[in-house]
């Protein structure tokens, strides 16, 4: 299993990138597998840790960031470049829309406090076509789980040779900590069922470790694949 613990308390370790998307990019550079421009998505990108970093190691990149909460939103701008977009995501339901764009207009108001340009939409992330136009190289997620985003990612989001990275909970026996919905908790060899050899990925990395919530270990799923190109018939 991986024995690495992260953490998520205030800190300077807050400023740095979660560990996994760290070892992975940097192997991934040192390897030659990241080309020099290209589009990287950090889904659930809260106070922009991960996407800030991302755009230091692939200064090439456009890196968008979404999240639904404008709190995290506010921190991330502070730390960003002009090159970095924020989108916010609303985890919304019916009769919601009025909340959804007031916290646009928030979101837009940031960016103007901090005289950077953010690209604010209103995205319910539990929407099945919430994905469907977009087509990035690079897709990220930490400490989130919408599992009806994987199979778009798999299928179209993510364009071949771009690579899928994601660490979060997993489901485990008498969990100490949060979270503790099913539904927010990958299952053993969730991931590579559905990012594994047969739909077309070569998987990078797949491990167990663990997370650390309110002090306390809750186990975790580390996962890398790179989608593969497929090869011409003609």
């Amino acid at each position: 299993g991986r024995g690495v613990v992260e953490g998520c308390g205030r800190s300077v370790a807050a400023w740095r990138p979660n560990e996994f998307l760290g070892e992975v990019v940097e192997a991934l550079k040192a390897e030659g597998g990241l080309q020099d421009t290209g589009e990287a998505l950090d889904l659930g990108c809260g106070s922009g840790r991960d996407a800030v970093y991302l755009k230091g190691m692939l200064p090439g990149w456009k890196v968008l960031g979404v999240d639904n909460h404008s709190y995290a939103l506010d921190r991330s701008v502070g730390r960003g470049s002009p090159v970095l977009s924020f989108l916010l995501g609303g985890f919304l339901g019916v009769g919601e829309r009025t909340a959804s764009e007031v916290l646009c207009r928030r979101a837009r108001a940031l960016g103007e406090r901090y005289s950077m340009p953010i690209e604010t939409r209103c995205l319910d992330l539990r929407a099945d076509n919430v994905l469907h136009n977009f087509r990035v190289d690079f897709i990220h997620g930490s400490r989130f789980l919408a599992r009806n985003l994987f199979d778009v990612i798999r299928d179209s989001a993510l364009k071949e040779g771009g690579y899928f990275v994601w660490s979060t909970f997993l489901d485990g026996e008498n969990n100490r900590a949060p979270p503790y919905k099913p539904g927010r908790k990958l299952q053993r060899g969730e991931l590579r069922r559905i990012f594994g050899e047969s739909n077309g990925f070569t998987v990078l990395r797949d491990e167990e470790g663990i997370m650390v919530t309110r002090g306390e270990p809750v186990p975790a799923s580390f996962f890398a694949a790179r989608k593969n190109v497929q090869k011409s018939l003609f």
